[in-house]
């Protein structure tokens, strides 16, 4: 299932970017459905985690994940090695425009065939919690 979609926020880039690639900050931007995240490795551009998520919406599903995070000048590519949405693929893109900052979202999701039937809600929340996320990044830059 392909995703994409841009936010435009008036903030710097490259501070947003920043806060970004603090991954075991999430927690605080989503408690209810980030339960924990955990560095498993990092070098200069590579951060390996593993998330335990919990989603409530039709169902309420608890697992875990791992994620190797590849960052480029203002990119992060995640890519989930490990879960239920094992091979998913998300890149964001922070680049400066006129009143801050644009960021281009475009991901690859791999929904596991007994999900299927929930593709446009999980879509729906995917995109939800990801807006979410960045306008508390938005914020957390502000301070």
């Amino acid at each position: 299932m392909e995703l994409s979609w841009s936010i435009n926020l008036p903030v710097d880039h490259e501070k947003l970017y920043k806060v970004a690639i603090d991954f075991e900050n999430y927690v605080n931007y989503l408690p209810a459905q980030i339960k924990k995240i955990s560095i498993i490795e990092k070098n200069d551009d590579t951060v390996t985690t593993e998330e335990s998520l919990s989603f409530q919406t039709i169902l309420k599903k608890e697992f875990s994940q791992r994620t190797i995070h590849d960052m480029k000048q203002n990119s992060i590519t995640s890519t989930i090695v490990s879960g239920p949405f094992k091979n998913s693929k998300v890149t964001v893109n922070f680049s400066k425009i006129e009143i801050g900052s644009k960021v281009l979202i475009d991901a690859h999701l791999k929904i596991p065939l007994k999900y299927k039937v929930f593709s446009l809600v999980i879509k729906k929340v995917y995109k939800n919690y990801l807006t979410s996320i960045l306008y508390k990044m938005m914020n957390q830059v502000q301070q």
